[in-house]
């Protein structure tokens, strides 16, 4: 499918030289880009999803582990 696209002078020089450094067209970049932004969308919802799940669930430390964490380092030298 063909679709027109509008980009400002400074987005299409840029993507140029972008487009060049791949070795590729600039209709190919521009789809390169979209897939690009459409798998990081994805990423982004799966992240917010885990996050969301694991918010349910206590997540503190347990003061004792903390404590022998904390003398751990106290003890490494710098």
């Amino acid at each position: 499918m063909d679709m027109a696209i509008t980009l400002d002078n400074n987005l299409f020089r840029e993507a140029e030289r972008e487009a060049e450094q791949l070795d590729v067209s600039i209709p190919e970049f521009c789809s390169l880009a979209v897939k690009e932004f459409i798998k990081n969308r994805k990423k982004s919802e799966l992240t917010k999803q885990i996050n969301d799940f694991y918010s349910q669930f206590k997540t503190e430390i347990d003061a004792d582990i903390l404590q022998a964490q904390y003398d751990m380092l106290a003890e490494e030298e710098w």
